[in-house]
């Protein structure tokens, strides 16, 4: 299996690093970058891994900030160009944790007919001590983290290589040939460090002001109203945890505590890095039953078949939506006919000729009458 990481970058240049020497250690075997106005530090830390073969840049310097049109083609890149099986797209504060086996043998898990693998994400919060390797102090995330709607779990999707594939912005979906989401199955989680100190956050809430305008004040109005004011501070404090707060939270169960990432760095720093982890065939086959398994429970959930009719009553419902229109199309387009044909009548000689003698029909008969 050929696994391909796609990545778009800007000015993480505390994660670079990090990142790609994770996703090198768990078997990803290229990662496709994308810097989009990166400054020269960020692309000097990039070139020991393009050097190595490992890496691939492209450089975007638009001020408009089109991230799916870039991970698409990246992804799109990887099937065409690299030959991958698979595709991970992840942004530049995603570590993506394999809970079970290897990301190859998780993915080879997966039953043919179907193409993509929800990966839920988790938050990390950050602490009020700044100082020092990000993973070391940030080990408190959240059970479960949703989207700012609340209504869904906040997630991402990793699919097989295809050239047709259309990755939505965020990467929380990807549409294309085969690619049928599994649901019910989640032996990859993602561990995301949005907010790691007060100065990248600054910075980022500077970077998606500058890139878009109109967008930024509608995610975060009020990050950017603070920023305006020189109170930003206020908006980061919201959401640095401090102890009391992080004891309160793991008592409640809405917060727990995760060294995983901490102890894979410290174990690299120990051992100078190591190979990617071997491919093991049995795993994989234990990876797939399982997979089947939990598709089969999934699928006998009462839940399910609710959703099911649901979902067939919505496409019924859009069905019916389409059916209206193309009928309320096709008078209109009828309309505009007899309109066309009203008016062409109407234009030529015996239609005036007529339209002329009928006044005086008319008033002959009514004089007749009189008589």
């Amino acid at each position: 299996m050929t696994l391909v990481l796609t990545l778009l970058v800007s000015d993480e240049v505390d994660l670079v690093e990090p990142l790609l020497d994770y996703y090198l250690d768990r078997g990803v075997d290229l990662v496709i970058l994308t810097t989009n106005r990166a400054p020269e530090e960020v692309i000097e830390k990039l070139v020991p891994y393009v050097e190595r073969g490992v890496a691939r840049i492209l450089r975007e310097d638009a001020t408009v900030f089109a991230q799916d049109e870039w991970v698409t083609r990246m992804a799109r890149l990887a099937a065409e160009e690299h030959g991958a099986d698979w595709v991970l797209n992840v942004d530049a504060d995603e570590f993506f944790w394999p809970e079970a086996g290897t990301f190859k043998e998780i993915l080879a898990a997966v039953p043919p007919e179907l193409g993509a693998l929800e990966v839920p994400v988790c938050h990390f919060l950050p602490r009020p001590d700044e100082r020092g390797f990000f993973a070391d102090r940030m080990t408190v995330r959240e059970v479960r983290s949703l989207k700012p709607s609340g209504r869904a779990v906040f997630s991402k999707c990793v699919h097989r290589a295809t050239p047709d594939v259309q990755v939505s912005i965020g990467n929380h979906h990807a549409k294309g040939t085969g690619l049928e989401l599994l649901v019910g199955w989640h032996p990859i989680v993602g561990l995301h460090f949005p907010l790691r100190s007060y100065d990248q956050f600054e910075r980022r809430v500077v970077r998606d002001l500058r890139a878009d305008p109109s967008l930024g004040w509608k995610r975060y109005p009020d990050r950017l109203r603070l920023h305006r004011s020189g109170r930003l501070r206020e908006a980061y404090e919201r959401d640095v945890l401090d102890e009391r707060e992080a004891e309160r939270g793991i008592e409640e169960g809405r917060l727990v505590v995760d060294e995983r990432l901490k102890h894979f760095f410290a174990t690299k720093d120990e051992t100078g890095g190591s190979e990617p982890p071997a491919y093991d065939a049995e795993r994989a086959e234990e990876l797939r039953l399982e997979a089947r398994r939990a598709i089969v429970e999934f699928q006998s959930h009462p839940l399910y078949f609710e959703a099911e009719r649901l979902r067939y009553k919505l496409v019924k419902a859009r069905h019916g939506r389409r059916s209206f229109r193309r009928r309320q199309e096709h008078a209109e387009r009828r309309r505009d006919e007899l309109k066309a044909e009203i008016a062409a009548m109407r234009s030529t000689w015996h239609f005036k000729v007529g339209a002329r003698i009928a006044p005086l029909l008319a008033g002959a008969r009514g004089r007749r009458q009189r008589r």
